[in-house]
C-alpha cells in the first residue's frame, strides 16, 4: 500500500529485467490511490496501457483508486474514457462506482455509471439499483420513483 515501496519495487524489478505485468502495475495504481495520489495512478495506469497491458483488471483498480480518493467524476470520466478507447469494464467497476456515488448522494453519477453499464450489456445486481436510489437523501418519493423506472427498465429488457 505505500507508494514509495512499490515505486522503489518496481524499478528494482525493471533493474533486474522482469518484464511489468498486469500484477505489478496494478500494485502500483493501488498503492497510489491509498495515498490519495490519483494523478500518479492515472500516470502508471497510462503506463502499463502504453506497454499494450490494457486490462480490465487495470482499470478496476484504477476506477477503486479514484473511488477511494472520494473522486467519484473522476472516477466516472475514466470508465468513459476506457469504453470509448474500447475497454469494456467488469461489472464490477460499475458497481464499485455507483455504490460509492449513492453513498457521497451523487446521484447523477451513479445514475450515469447506471446507464453507461446498460449500454455495456454489464447489468449491475439489485443491490447497485437500491444504493443508487438511496442516494436521493431526504427525497424518498424521488428516489422510489427512480428504482421503478430501473425496475422497469430491466422488466422490458429481459
Amino acid at each position: 500500500g505505500d507508494l514509495t515501496v512499490a515505486t522503489r519495487w518496481f524499478s528494482w524489478a525493471r533493474d533486474l529485467g522482469m518484464q511489468p505485468s498486469v500484477t505489478m502495475y496494478s500494485a502500483l495504481i493501488e498503492a497510489a490511490g491509498k495515498a490519495g495520489n490519483i494523478s500518479a495512478a492515472e500516470s502508471w495506469y497510462n503506463k502499463a496501457v502504453g506497454e499494450g497491458l490494457n486490462s480490465q483488471r487495470l482499470l478496476s483498480t484504477l476506477i477503486n483508486a479514484a473511488i477511494r480518493a472520494g473522486e467519484m467524476r473522476v472516477a466516472a470520466d475514466w470508465l468513459q474514457a476506457s469504453m470509448e478507447r474500447g475497454t469494456v469494464p467488469h461489472v464490477d467497476s460499475f458497481s464499485s462506482l455507483i455504490q460509492a456515488a449513492a453513498r457521497k448522494g451523487d446521484l447523477p453519477t451513479a445514475e450515469r455509471v447506471l446507464k453507461q453499464a446498460h449500454k455495456c450489456k454489464r447489468v449491475p445486481g439489485l443491490v447497485d439499483h437500491s444504493a443508487a436510489s438511496a442516494a436521493v437523501k431526504g427525497a424518498l418519493s424521488a428516489g422510489e420513483r427512480w428504482l421503478a423506472e430501473r425496475a422497469a427498465s430491466l422488466r422490458r429488457r429481459n
